[in-house]
């Protein structure tokens, strides 16, 4: 027996449920409806979930249990190192105190991935299609450091040098760095990280890597759910996307769900502490979602009686079996984003459960739609 009386019991969770989905409160135009299903759409451009549009980033990658390696097995293709300057070495650590003789950045990063490199046939990695660029972080006084990277790196020729070698490793300096006017000062292959906010010429431009920022500067999102200050994210990505740059948000929470609203919103870099979780979840993306290559067309009213005072013709009532939110969301991602239902202008969500049963079954748990029909 069922019954929806039930469906008192939960109307403040209702509400709440109504109130994320939409934006608002519990009766939300469709428009609005229809954004918050785009924003948690798989893929920034429709279409194109089968393309490469992101790769990982080994955030403080020497904090693993064996540096350069995890990542580098992870298939991660940006790999970062915090980096001091003590008695002529570059050591590699993220505070002072941390510093140890035998973890130079020659040892933990440079040999090893000359080793791979060579191993590979002169690729950086036994996939020829794939590229790796290392991030050495800066924490101290970048002008006394940077000649000693200079020489490290240029000891091993064009395997770091993208100016004369397309299947080189590509170093890019971030932290402590010069401003865009000063990268002429350095080697051409040695590239900069850019912010957001600077200034670019074509000479400053070149030797540019990427773009990164703090995702703390532009929200206080948790990782859960959708992020809050969409546009002036995506302001910052698009920034970087116009000077043909790819861009990176650190300051990131590791999880799925962080991941796949970075990817939407067009970040390639994803940011992370777990390579190996990143390298699952980035591999089974592709089949653990799906849409249509040609989204159906929906039908869209013109409200043309909207508000006028006339005779209702007819009441269409939908009931889905067992069709909750999740549902229709899954139908309109699958959809390119939109459905019949979610062109009506007004809308209005229930709940309905089990009377004498803790699982609800199909029947209780329809999810019904009602509108009136243009006349």
């Amino acid at each position: 027996m069922v019954s929806l009386k039930g469906a008192i019991y939960n109307k403040w969770s209702v509400l709440l449920i109504a109130a994320c989905l939409c934006g608002g409160p519990l009766f939300s135009k469709a428009q609005t409806l229809n954004e918050k299903f785009e924003q948690l759409m798989f893929s920034r451009d429709k279409g194109q979930l089968n393309k490469s549009v992101y790769a990982g980033h080994s955030h403080n990658d020497y904090w693993q249990a064996q540096p350069l390696y995890t990542a580098y097995y992870a298939s991660m293709e940006s790999i970062e190192a915090d980096v001091f300057l003590r008695n002529g070495k570059l050591m590699v650590a993220h505070d002072a105190k941390e510093i140890k003789n035998e973890r130079t950045l020659n040892a933990l990063y440079l040999e090893p991935l000359v080793a791979l490199y060579r191993k590979n046939g002169h690729t950086a990695f036994a996939d020829s299609t794939k590229h790796l660029q290392l991030l050495i972080d800066i924490k101290e006084d970048y002008k006394r450091l940077l000649p000693i990277l200079v020489k490290e790196v240029g000891q091993y020729g064009d395997i770091f040098n993208p100016i004369k070698n397309p299947n080189a490793i590509k170093v890019i300096v971030t932290g402590g760095r010069p401003s865009p006017e000063g990268f002429k000062n350095y080697p051409k292959w040695l590239f900069f990280d850019g912010e957001v906010n600077w200034t670019y010429d074509a000479v400053s431009l070149a030797q540019t890597g990427l773009i990164s920022a703090d995702l703390k500067d532009y929200t206080d999102w948790n990782g859960k759910g959708l992020p809050e200050n969409i546009p002036e994210i995506k302001k910052a990505v698009d920034k970087a996307d116009s000077l043909g740059l790819r861009f990176r948000f650190y300051g990131t929470h590791d999880s799925p769900n962080a991941w796949q609203q970075l990817i939407n919103l067009g970040v390639y870099w994803i940011n992370t502490d777990q390579p190996k979780s990143l390298e699952l979840f980035l591999d089974q993306r592709a089949r653990s979602s799906f849409q249509l290559d040609k989204p159906q067309e929906v039908y869209k009213p013109s409200f043309q009686h909207d508000a006028k005072d006339r005779q209702v013709k007819r009441i269409l009532l939908l009931v889905g079996d067992g069709m909750g939110l999740a549902a229709v969301k899954a139908a309109t991602l699958a959809n390119g984003g939109s459905l019949n239902m979610t062109q009506i202008k007004t809308v209005g969500l229930s709940q309905t459960e089990a009377l004498n049963a803790d699982n609800t079954d199909s029947a209780a748990g329809g999810f019904c739609h009602c509108y009136g029909a243009e006349g």
